[in-house]
């Protein structure tokens, strides 16, 4: 948040994290919205996290010009991560509806790489909306 608040008014901001790094992006983009400096680009990737309520996602999307979140979702075949995941609290699908772009995925929870590339029908993923297109 210190790094964001020090750039000057107007520099493009994209807040990306995946698992609980998806809740703490998440958290910081609602409180820089709450002081008035909301970001660009919120990217959450497969966020998990204790606490999510319907206020916090309206301070999560009020916190962010955009908000994309990545569900991975669909997986045939479960793996460690995925049961990580479940442990932690995954936000599964409630931020349809809050998010700008909510994107189902089919891999598994650990693959960063793959649920960031995934297109979804409309041929957008999260990398192309870090890259601004």
């Amino acid at each position: 948040m210190e790094w964001v608040v020090a750039e000057p008014q107007g520099t493009r901001i994209v807040l990306v994290g995946h698992s609980y790094g998806g809740d703490t992006a998440a958290q910081v983009a609602a409180t820089l919205g709450a002081q008035g400096r909301p970001v660009d680009t919120l990217i959450t990737v497969d966020p998990v996290g204790r606490g999510v309520n319907e206020g916090f996602l309206a301070r999560v999307r009020a916190g962010s010009r955009e908000w994309v979140n990545i569900r991975s979702y669909g997986v045939k075949v479960s793996d460690s991560s995925d049961r990580i995941a479940a442990l932690g609290s995954r936000y599964g699908a409630s931020p349809r509806g809050y998010a700008a772009l909510y994107i189902e995925a089919p891999y598994n929870h650990g693959t960063f790489n793959d649920l960031l590339r995934y297109t979804d029908p409309t041929s957008v993923s999260g990398f192309n909306r870090i890259l601004g297109q």
